[in-house]
């Protein structure tokens, strides 16, 4: 998976049939969970070093602002948000089941 650098920028997700279809299981999953539980799949770069790739579902009404502030994906300094935006990065939804029915701490 590559992020966008900044905006406009595209994104890649690349892949042998193996990766594609772990990460489309993990995907299927996310879909399913009742209570908002994200899921996660173990992958690895053609380096050999593994990573977490972890996929969650939001409600499709999440409370009010949420969208305004999940941080952007951007890599490069000029388009990436700093914790001090009060951006709320993805990893917090991963703390415990979010529901939508609460702001993340």
């Amino acid at each position: 998976m590559y992020a966008q650098k900044a905006w406009h920028d595209d994104a890649f997700i690349i892949g042998n049939r193996a990766a594609l279809t772990a990460l489309r299981a993990a995907i299927d999953q996310a879909l399913e969970q009742p209570d908002g539980r994200g899921v996660t799949t173990e992958v690895f770069a053609a380096d050999g070093e593994g990573y977490t790739v972890r996929v969650r579902r939001l409600l499709d009404e999440p409370w009010a602002g949420f969208w305004e502030r999940l941080a952007m994906p951007y890599t490069h300094a000029i388009a990436a948000d700093r914790p001090s935006d009060g951006a709320l990065h993805p990893s917090a939804l991963f703390a415990e089941p979010y529901t939508g029915t609460k702001t993340p701490s």
